[in-house]
């Protein structure tokens, strides 16, 4: 399985539509993690045995849910890729 990391901003957004942000995400199957100061900055991490492209277009659904502009990068966590070729 991988494991993706999604960062997402809301323009213009206080902590209701964040709380919004999350409900979304959780629908689209994502874990909540980190929320940056001032709630500026959400993270969520999506696992599973999926394209980037998958994720980007959850990431997309959810957030498009807040009514917000926004913006967000989707990675896959290469610290799961590297301890992968270290147990292989």
């Amino acid at each position: 399985m991988t494991t993706f990391i999604a960062t997402i901003q809301l323009q213009q957004a206080d902590n209701k539509d964040y709380q919004v942000l999350d409900k979304e995400m959780k629908k689209e199957n994502f874990t909540a993690g980190k929320t940056g100061k001032g709630i500026t900055l959400a993270e969520f991490s999506y696992r599973g045995a999926t394209s980037i492209q998958h994720v980007i277009n959850a990431v997309l659904r959810a957030a498009e849910k807040t009514g917000k502009k926004f913006s967000f990068t989707v990675i896959k966590d290469k610290l799961e890729s590297r301890n992968k070729l270290q147990h292989a």
